[in-house]
């Protein structure tokens, strides 16, 4: 039985990216998944997923190019879909797949390519990690519906843009310092200054579309190889583990 959407679902774009999922009860497919799931009142529970290096990576990228502001950098990228794929896993694969050994990696790459579509494939990688998360949160009955952005990667509509065209929905944006905000809101409400049921509602952006329909089949290609890295580069990244772990070097001292 599929859960009760209780309100819109939120993609945090900051040092980490994250997809919550409010709902009436706890989703019933969730069982065996990873995916982060608990009750925080009555009739409402939360469900989780995310990676732990989402602007991170890009801070990482940013002090790689030698570009020394981000925006400078992320205004450069290119217009048109990158001719490569970002597997963003710097910091382990995150909550989808719950694996510490998981790894980065960028494929595809030729002498052709640029710095503006590196920069692209950077963007593209959080709208593909999300589309995944999307997948697997209706495939195990979390409702997903329509979603807005939140952070300080949802600021930009170019780049905000760049991410819905990789996750293959519209992204909404919701103005202002969603932290700050919520925590004012949690103390108003611990204070009897709001009704957790009846907040003041949240100033939106424009709705970003995904991007121009001539790239929908390209898109949909690339997150299905977005997809299959993860898998193929699995059991490589699991040897590079193996030989970084001190304990197999000592292993190999004795």
């Amino acid at each position: 039985m599929t859960s009760t959407p209780v309100s819109t679902p939120h993609f945090a774009l900051g040092s980490s990216d994250c997809l919550t999922v409010e709902t009436t009860q706890r989703p019933a497919g969730i069982a065996g998944t990873g995916f982060a799931t608990y009750p925080w009142r009555s009739a409402h529970w939360l469900t989780l997923a995310g990676r732990a290096a989402g602007g991170w990576t890009l801070d990482w990228y940013l002090a790689l190019t030698g570009v020394p502001d981000a925006d400078v950098l992320l205004s450069e990228s290119s217009t048109e879909p990158a001719p490569v794929v970002v597997l963003p896993y710097l910091a382990g694969s995150g909550t989808l797949h719950n694996d510490p050994t998981g790894r980065g990696a960028i494929v595809g790459r030729t002498l052709d390519l640029d710095r503006p579509q590196l920069t692209r494939a950077f963007l593209e990688a959080a709208g593909y990690e999300l589309g995944s998360i999307v997948t697997a949160f209706e495939t195990a009955g979390v409702p997903v519906g329509q979603v807005r952005a939140v952070g300080a990667g949802a600021t930009d509509p170019i780049t905000l843009g760049i991410r819905a065209s990789a996750a293959g929905f519209p992204l909404t944006p919701a103005i202002g310092n969603a932290s700050a905000r919520g925590a004012a809101l949690l103390a108003g409400a611990g204070i009897g200054l709001f009704d957790l049921d009846d907040l003041p509602p949240i100033a939106l952006g424009a709705t970003t579309p995904p991007d121009d329909p001539k790239t929908l089949d390209w898109y949909h290609q690339q997150r299905q190889t977005y997809r299959d890295l993860y898998r193929v580069l699995k059991p490589i990244n699991q040897r590079f583990e193996a030989l970084t772990d001190p304990k197999v070097h000592q292993h190999h001292e004795v």
